[in-house]
């Protein structure tokens, strides 16, 4: 399942696989730019499970984001 794919041109997904012994981790699609499928890790090299990569995105997003003055 595609969760999301990097923007500004890019044609790389991150995939969820449902089924089977990677269930809940996630994968890079990168057939579209010729560098085919690979497991997604996180900053600390550990496989990416969905939880776990939500968060690191999650913190990311928030630690890169700039308040807004009324």
């Amino acid at each position: 399942m595609e969760l999301c794919h990097l923007s500004h041109g890019m044609r790389v997904a991150n995939l969820l696989v449902v089924t089977g012994e990677e269930a809940g981790y996630l994968w890079r699609d990168g057939r579209a730019e010729n560098s085919g499928l690979s497991p997604l890790f996180l900053r600390d090299a550990s496989k990416a499970q969905f939880s776990s990569w939500y968060l690191e995105w999650l913190q990311d997003s928030l630690a890169n984001s700039k308040p807004k003055l009324l």
